[in-house]
């Protein structure tokens, strides 16, 4: 059966990276569709691990609670020690991060604790520019949609979902349908809905029907980490006759 919604985690420590039958989840381990394999990052990341994402050349990526983010090198052939190349404030990237994702041209764009969100793009670093989108709120995770919008969560202010082609930008908060205006993840269901998963308040579906929000009244627990969907059905493909 196709997963048409969104997996809710209430307590993960990190997030997970797949691609094909290879998955990578924390603390850090790699499974390869036959079993697991704990790896220790370098000389070693003390730090907890809050994001981990997949760039679009294959590199996995690691944001973390002290220590910067790290990018990783080939599995080893023996032993447990991976390759990293840490990125800091050399990069202009914050030691203390939230969580991190990658945007569908191939930026890499991390949430610092205390409001920043920078980015790398083909070894560039830059901050992400959302003019209007925050001013007084600061960031605590990011999202990009389907559609290429960039969606950003808040401390105290709802999640704003920004058209990074012409900056123009709607908020989505208690005022709007959400229970709670901090959010803490966001995911993208099969009909092209985005979940937005708070800290105390549930989680709320953005779709075109307007938004709907699910709480303890429908069974639902509500307090998140992660929010995980399968994303937009693929139309099939015609062929010419």
């Amino acid at each position: 059966m196709a997963l048409r919604r969104v997996v809710c985690v209430r307590s993960l420590p990190t997030r997970m990276a797949a691609s094909g039958r290879v998955i990578w989840t924390g603390g850090l381990t790699h499974f390869d569709g036959r079993r697991f394999r704990t790896l220790t990052v370098g000389s070693g990341i003390i730090s907890a691990i809050t994001g981990i994402v997949q760039d679009n050349s294959g590199v996995i990526w690691l944001a973390t609670a002290g220590q910067a983010a790290w990018s990783l090198g080939p599995l080893p052939e023996e032993g447990n020690a991976i390759a990293a190349e840490q990125h800091g404030e050399a990069s202009g990237i914050k030691n203390k991060l939230l969580g991190m994702a990658v945007f569908q041209d191939g930026t890499i764009c991390f949430v610092e604790d205390g409001g920043g969100l920078p980015t790398i793009k083909d070894g560039r670093a830059a901050d992400l520019s959302l003019p209007g989108a925050l001013g007084l709120f600061n960031p605590t995770t990011v999202f990009q949609d389907s559609h290429g919008n960039i969606w950003v969560g808040t401390q105290g202010g709802g999640a704003f979902r920004v058209d990074p082609k012409t900056n123009n930008f709607d908020r989505f908060d208690i005022s709007n349908g959400m229970n709670s205006n901090t959010v803490i993840c966001f995911g993208e269901d099969a009909d092209g809905g985005v979940w937005i998963g708070t800290i105390d308040g549930g989680a709320s579906v953005v779709s075109s029907n307007g938004v709907r929000t699910y709480d303890l009244n429908n069974g639902l627990h509500g307090r998140f980490r992660a929010l995980r969907g399968p994303g937009p059905r693929r139309q099939p493909a015609h062929r010419n006759q």
